[in-house]
């Protein structure tokens, strides 16, 4: 049986699901075109759930499902395979069994990959504690697949972002949005001159980002 470890580093889930949502809403204005997006945000997942995601294009991600006061993690890191076989459903099994009941939808989701999984947490609500559980052939990485979410400041995306998109991010603009400030037209032009709010209504919508009434 997989050991689960308590993480008391994570954070809270209300901050974990508003981290995601800030970090979809600034991918969604700096990158118009949804298939270059790392973070996506949908909170209308399905009745009573929201998801977030993160894909890097060359294969590492990870899904999280938020419940009623709850979330659950999968993650996905090649920079932890070093030749291991992660295409295991059997470990997702045994994890589903250690799970509390509302977490079960999550272990019979097609669209979250699990047969790649290389780590898998979830905030306990009965404990009000994380646990996670890493694949047993998961080995050490030096990077840290979540640590935008988890951790991530104004400055560290802005250096991320500038990178990976190769324009030039505002820091002013991405403070506002780390703040959970309401959207206004003023900061999306920081962000990007060539594209305004209308553009971005559907993706304001499915993120669920407040917007200035």
């Amino acid at each position: 049986m997989p050991l689960q470890l308590e993480c008391p580093a994570y954070p809270k889930v209300q901050t974990l699901a508003q981290r995601s949502r800030v970090l979809a809403m600034l991918d969604a204005i700096l990158s118009p075109e949804w298939q270059y997006r790392y973070f996506s945000y949908n909170q209308s997942w399905s009745v009573h759930q929201e998801m977030a995601s993160m894909r890097d294009g060359a294969g590492t991600h990870y899904f999280m499902l938020f419940v009623p006061g709850g979330c659950a993690i999968k993650e996905f890191d090649l920079d932890r395979l070093q030749g291991a076989d992660f295409d295991d459903l059997r470990f997702v099994a045994e994890v589903a069994a250690l799970a509390p009941e509302p977490y079960q939808p999550f272990f019979n989701e097609p669209a979250f990959v699990l047969s790649e999984t290389s780590a898998i947490a979830w905030f306990d609500v009965e404990r009000q504690t994380w646990f996670r559980v890493e694949h047993p052939s998961a080995q050490p990485s030096s990077a840290e697949l979540m640590q935008m979410v988890l951790g991530g400041t104004p400055e560290s995306y802005v250096a991320w972002a500038t990178e990976y998109f190769e324009v030039e991010v505002p820091l002013t603009a991405v403070k506002q949005l780390f703040s959970f400030s309401p959207l206004t037209p003023d900061i999306v032009h920081q962000l990007n001159a060539d594209v305004n709010m209308d553009d971005l209504m559907e993706d304001i919508t499915e993120i669920g980002y407040p917007v200035e009434e």
